[in-house]
């Protein structure tokens, strides 16, 4: 498992914004100038209306109801059964200026919880963080296989030590062969597994809490966001989190549905990374303390 996790990770890509939902969004908005951040409509009257709702089918083939305008485009919630999540999908992240967040460097206009990546050089969908031991980002296609790499090393380091104690002990406290004529490869490898066991458990732990709470790291290390309000109004979350709809649904989100697929390396997470289930309560919450 922990080298079927690994080598998936690595040929596994994190996530791209597909040219159909940017498509999509710059026909909701015709008229958007792509090196600016305010996007206009025809008549040249800025943009002002509630984030648009959009089609959850970006990775399976064209887009559905292309005729209909942003208001009235939902998505039912229904198939995946999350608890807490409103009832449709709706792009609510902003840019400074209230509107939908642009890539000035992919030119492009970046789905909720998308970041650009300086190393790989562009955007990734749901970007956790680029890491180095996959020699790539973590985003929406590989995270849990990600998540899996890192419990089964610290599962692996913790049966290396475990399996090793007994020896360490016993050849440390032997008096008769003496401190110099213990074997240090076993005690070399115990040490090893011992101190990169329990970094990784502590590193295991905090992803395990991230994904219950539906953030990722960049998420939790930058701490705030914008988020758009339906009559155009715009909130600096700085605690709340429109994104967590329960820990169980928040698991199921990365993990998948199904109990049988969570510790194994195959692809189950629930979505397409583009848009994302908010908890209703939460979004109508923070606005109501601005009003």
């Amino acid at each position: 498992m922990f080298f079927w996790s690994y080598i998936s990770v690595l040929i596994t890509s994190p996530g791209g914004v597909k040219q159909n939902f940017i498509d999509e969004i710059n026909r909701q908005n015709s008229g958007v100038s792509a090196n600016s951040d305010t996007q206009m409509l025809p008549g040249n009257q800025a943009y002002d209306g509630p984030p648009p709702l959009v089609p959850a089918n970006y990775s399976h083939g064209a887009v559905q109801n292309t005729h209909r305008i942003a208001s009235e485009i939902s998505i039912p919630m229904g198939a995946y059964g999350f608890t807490g999540a409103t009832e449709n999908y709706r792009i609510v992240e902003t840019n400074r200026t209230g509107q939908i967040r642009y890539c000035n460097k992919c030119e492009a206009p970046k789905p909720d919880r998308t970041h650009h990546c300086s190393v790989c050089q562009k955007c990734v969908l749901a970007m956790d963080h680029h890491c180095p031991w996959t020699f790539g980002c973590i985003g929406f296609n590989n995270r849990k296989f990600f998540y899996l790499f890192i419990f089964y090393t610290a599962v692996y380091c913790t049966f290396v030590a475990a399996t090793l104690l007994s020896a360490v002990i016993e050849g440390l406290s032997n008096s008769s062969t003496g401190f110099f004529q213990f074997d240090f490869q076993i005690l070399s490898i115990f040490f090893i597994a011992g101190v990169f066991g329990l970094t990784i458990i502590g590193f295991t732990g905090v992803h395990t809490h991230l994904i219950l709470v539906n953030k990722t790291t960049i998420e939790n290390l930058e701490g705030a966001r914008k988020i758009r309000g339906e009559d155009g109004s715009v909130y600096y979350a700085t605690k709340e989190n429109v994104y967590d709809c329960g820990a169980r649904s928040n698991w199921r989100l990365v993990m998948g549905n199904n109990p049988l697929l969570w510790f194994i390396p195959v692809k189950s997470s629930i979505g397409d990374g583009h848009t994302f289930p908010i908890n209703q309560e939460a979004y109508n919450n923070m606005f109501s303390q601005t009003h």
